[in-house]
């Protein structure tokens, strides 16, 4: 009997080559200019040895780069931007929108090699900030590394003494946990000391004093039962009775001298309104200084009745070491270097430290 097979055939399924992408040629200086993957993007549009591009300013690159850096920008505005716009303004303005004819020379500023597409965008949010573009223009060059400092900031904090004093980004970014929750009346206060910094070791100081200021309480200091005083234990009391008494209590000075003991304040709310402030000496503390409202002087009879409740609780008095005249100039020096302008308010500050010149004594 004759035998038989059967042959089956197998199709194979037809191999898939996988599809190269084809780079375009980079020159070597275009690969230094663009470290962050621009350079093949770059070399598609401008195509070897890139003499379209190269033979443009430094705002030109960034320019381009801008472009590709915006997800929903279309690359072909690069070849708009080179063919038809003549004005680089007009150029910088299609690749980022918040560039306009008023801070387009921040442009000029901007560093080498061209930037992430991450810095570009905080340049752009950055634009929008009245505050952020000042110091843009007044850098004497915008990096990548100034621009995170500032966009980490609080718009508030946007100052040049911190700026200049902040090693890196993630300093900046600190600063702005720490005091992103807080009030505009804590964060101007804050302004207000930063602004007086003359050094590192100085706006570190202060940043400090001014978080425990706003989350903490001072020292308790020493008890005085009278319905009359009432200690004043943190940063929000003392701004409170600096508003009502018009004193300038309310600053992070006192409130650094509160905190580290070397001052305590009280309130003392009888027939006329005061505060006391009280410093230690060795055996004790002492009343260094007595203020009615505007610093202004209290009747004896009430100045009295403040030292002997004080006594009565073995603090002395010390206040004959610091004149009412004294005291005034130096505040409202302090609040008339916080003036800006020639204002109505600066009129009356002019006008009070002209009074209490007079009050002056002959040396």
């Amino acid at each position: 009997m004759p035998s038989s097979s059967k042959t089956s055939v197998v199709l194979a399924e037809p191999v898939r080559t996988p599809e190269i992408e084809v780079l375009p040629r980079v020159s070597h200086v275009l690969e230094h200019l663009c470290p962050h993957d621009y350079a093949f993007d770059i070399g598609r549009v401008f195509s070897f040895p890139h003499t379209q591009l190269l033979n443009k300013s430094a705002v030109h690159w960034h320019i381009a780069a801008m472009v590709l850096a915006n997800p929903i920008a279309s690359k072909n505005n690069i070849n708009v931007i080179w063919h038809h716009v003549t004005d680089w303004r007009d150029a910088l303005h299609i690749a980022m929108a918040s560039f306009n004819r008023e801070n387009a020379s921040i442009a000029k500023k901007l560093s080498l090699p061209l930037w992430s597409k991450a810095s570009y965008r905080q340049l752009s949010g950055l634009l929008e900030d009245k505050k952020a573009t000042k110091l843009l223009r007044h850098a004497d060059m915008v990096t990548p590394e100034f621009v995170a400092k500032l966009y980490c900031l609080n718009p508030q904090l946007r100052i040049h003494q911190v700026l200049d004093h902040l090693a890196q980004e993630d300093e900046a970014m600190l600063i702005a946990k720490m005091f992103g929750r807080l009030s505009d009346d804590h964060q101007m206060r804050l302004v207000d000391s930063l602004k007086a910094a003359s050094s590192r070791q100085d706006i570190w100081k202060k940043l400090r004093t001014a978080f425990i200021s706003a989350n903490g309480d001072f020292p308790t200091p020493p008890e005085i039962n009278d319905p009359r005083i009432k200690p004043i234990l943190s940063f929000d009391q003392l701004s409170d009775v600096s508003k009502t008494m018009k004193n300038c209590l309310g600053g992070f000075g006192h409130a650094e001298e509160a905190l580290s003991g070397e001052a305590a304040y009280y309130a003392f709310n009888g027939d006329e309104k005061a505060v006391i402030q009280i410093e230690p000496r060795f055996g004790g503390n002492v009343i260094t200084d007595i203020g009615g409202v505007s610093n202004k002087p209290l009747s004896d009879e009430v100045l009295k009745i403040i030292k002997q409740i004080f006594a009565n609780h073995g603090l002395g008095d010390e206040t004959k070491s610091k004149c009412h005249w004294s005291t005034t100039i130096q505040c409202q020096l302090r609040n008339l270097a916080n003036e800006d302008e020639a204002t109505s308010h600066c009129k009356h500050l002019v006008e009070e430290l002209l009074q209490a010149v007079e009050e002056v004594p002959a040396l």
